[in-house]
């Protein structure tokens, strides 16, 4: 299923060097382990660009309310198109796994990226991440816990969320089981569960140090809209480059579209440089921080499986 109309394509290769904007081909490795945690395996699919690198990387979360999903429900190869090395990534899934255990995951796959950058033509200083629903909640709290220099560790170095719930501990107040089999709680009024509802949000965690975001959220879909302005002000309050698209619509995660996906690869194509990673991320380069509200356009892409 390609996910990504051309347009987002040629938006971003307006950011690329001719050499990798112009690319014919990308190279897909399957089903690599990249952990081994509770006695699972970890698996990615690497979707590397031709052409001379270093490449910044891309770790690419999939949705499925935090219970389902798979690596193959992203739009990796579509970004490997567009000039990134895109690593998609399968994690552990709740209930059976509650948080922290894809936080751990994913932590683990950056590590891991950095690792073997050699092996696939990867620029270990430049690793971005990006997810539709849940796989937008995890791709914030990924770029959100922890402090410090975004191009080591498990740190990254900018981050898109679409649809992505942000305030966990507001959520849970509604009882909804995706969040309570996300967190493991089984008694809302247990002081653990909001505690670790508070430890499983990304506006909990925004400080300084954290990599620029783009956040998307449609007015009218199943995340309320309220999740991604209250990530939104936590970003500002902090000083953190960020843009926040609320376009008018019920589309969700990666149904929200063309323009969605063109201004995401344009906001990270800003922050990460014009050399698509050959150059570690600079605060000269960094976006004004914009709220823009419009209309989704183009056509509707098929819907990921819930949120």
């Amino acid at each position: 299923m390609r996910w990504i109309p051309t347009v987002a394509v040629l938006a971003a290769a307006t950011l690329l060097p001719a050499d990798v904007a112009g690319a014919q081909a990308v190279t897909v490795r399957r089903d690599i382990r990249y952990a081994l945690h509770d006695g699972v395996p970890l698996l990615l699919d690497a979707w590397v660009p031709p052409g001379p690198g270093p490449h910044a990387a891309v770790v690419v979360v999939h949705g499925g309310r935090f219970r389902t999903g798979d690596k193959s429900l992203t739009p990796a190869e579509d970004l490997a198109e567009a000039g990134y090395a895109a690593f998609s990534v399968n994690y552990r899934l709740a209930p059976e796994h509650p948080f922290p255990a894809a936080l751990e995951d994913l932590r683990a796959a950056v590590l891991w990226i950095r690792a073997h950058a050699a092996e696939y033509d990867v620029d270990p200083e430049v690793i971005w991440t990006m997810g539709g629903s849940a796989g937008g909640h995890l791709a914030a709290l990924l770029a959100t816990v922890g402090e410090g220099p975004v191009d080591r560790g498990s740190r990254v170095a900018a981050a898109v969320s679409l649809s992505g719930p942000m305030d966990m501990p507001r959520w849970l107040q509604g009882g909804s089981p995706v969040v309570t089999d996300f967190l493991g709680c089984t008694d809302l009024t247990d002081p653990a569960c909001s505690q670790t509802a508070k430890q499983a949000s990304p506006v909990t965690h925004v400080d300084p140090t954290d990599p620029p975001m783009f956040l998307a959220n449609g007015t009218d879909e199943i995340i309320a809209l309220w999740h991604a302005t209250a990530m939104a002000e936590a970003l500002r309050r902090e000083g953190v480059p960020h843009e926040l698209w609320t376009p008018e619509t019920d589309r969700h995660a990666w149904s929200l579209g063309r323009e969605a996906m063109a201004r995401a690869l344009t906001f990270v194509g800003a922050v990460l440089g014009t050399q698509a990673g050959s150059q570690p991320l600079s605060p000269t380069v960094r976006p004004t921080v914009r709220h823009t509200v419009g209309e989704a356009v183009g056509d509707r892409s098929p819907d990921a499986p819930g949120i």
